[in-house]
């Protein structure tokens, strides 16, 4: 008799030990994942910010001088406007009247 509950006791020790393994692993993926995820968005801000300041601003350019241009009037504007449309009003016959036998 003994020996049964013994089997039965490591079976269930067993059973506890590869629940918490596999416990222990996922938690260990969700925070290599976590933290490989924020450390990744740190690194490509900080090439941004380094990319940013490395690269030399093209020069400007001077500001174009107005030439005598002829002034003409605005082209005039259209709207495209649609009429809202009414619901057509079915009309339905009388209503047939149903009987049960």
């Amino acid at each position: 008799m003994e020996c049964l509950l013994s089997q039965n006791f490591l079976f269930s020790q067993a059973l506890l030990a590869t629940f918490f393994q596999g416990f222990g692993g996922i938690l260990l993926l969700f925070a290599l994942c976590f933290f490989g995820v924020h450390i990744a968005k740190i690194i490509v801000r900080g090439w941004r910010i380094y990319d940013g300041a490395t690269e030399s601003k093209p020069p400007e350019k001077p500001p174009e001088q107005k030439t005598e241009n002829k002034q003409t009037p605005p082209e005039p504007i259209y709207y495209i406007v649609e009429k809202k449309r009414r619901r057509s009003k079915a009309s339905y016959g009388d209503p047939k009247e149903i009987r049960f036998k």
